[in-house]
């Protein structure tokens, strides 16, 4: 799995090689076949396993710290972001793998979930939104901010994507200092 791993990241899924996995790994192709029905399958795999480590590294997270810390378990950029980019292209090109790699970032997803929900209690917040919706915006944004990252000359200031998070909470009061615990305030009629 690490010699897949490292070659999807470096060469991408439609570049990296069988051959060349297998021999990192030590494996005959037989091995490969035993295990795996194809390359997808192999990604797939991957997948699952970086999106479980990722998603353990979250429920780890203390969200009693500041929101600002909570992200910093997961890599804010390079090879783990290139992969989970080849595991969401491979899932939505290749229909063998989609429920596979659809679990995979189920996981994840639901991880960031728990951490806003654990933060929800915590904090003893109100939001506007259901925690599901909230984790699903924050996944948004952090793609948003890595793409940003990786492709623009001029990328987002360190620090903006756990500014938003907080935000986003009600954690962060407008002048970027940590909000007391309280509840949200209403949307204004207009």
């Amino acid at each position: 799995m690490d010699s897949a791993e490292r070659a999807f990241v470096a060469h991408g899924f439609d570049v990296a090689s069988l051959e060349q996995i297998t021999r990192d790994a030590g494996l005959t192709r037989g091995a490969f076949y035993a295990n795996f029905a194809d390359k997808g399958q192999l990604l797939a795999a991957v997948a699952e396993r970086v999106f479980a480590r990722h998603a353990t590294a979250l429920d780890a997270v203390d969200v009693r710290a500041p929101a600002q810390t909570w992200f910093r378990a997961i890599p804010r950029r390079g090879p783990w972001f290139a992969l989970c980019l080849e595991a969401v292209r491979a899932g939505i090109d290749e229909p063998t793998v989609r429920d596979r790699i659809e679990a995979a970032w189920g996981l994840l997803s639901a991880a960031v979930e728990r951490l806003v929900e654990r933060a929800i209690a915590a904090h003893q917040l109100r939001p506007l939104l259901p925690a599901r919706d909230l984790a699903a915006v924050l996944v948004a944004v952090r793609i948003g901010v890595l793409v940003e990252r990786e492709l623009t000359a001029d990328p987002l200031a360190p620090g903006t994507y756990p500014l938003v998070v907080a935000q986003l909470l009600g954690l962060v009061e407008g002048g970027g200092r940590e909000a007391s615990p309280g509840p949200a305030v209403p949307p204004t009629a207009g």
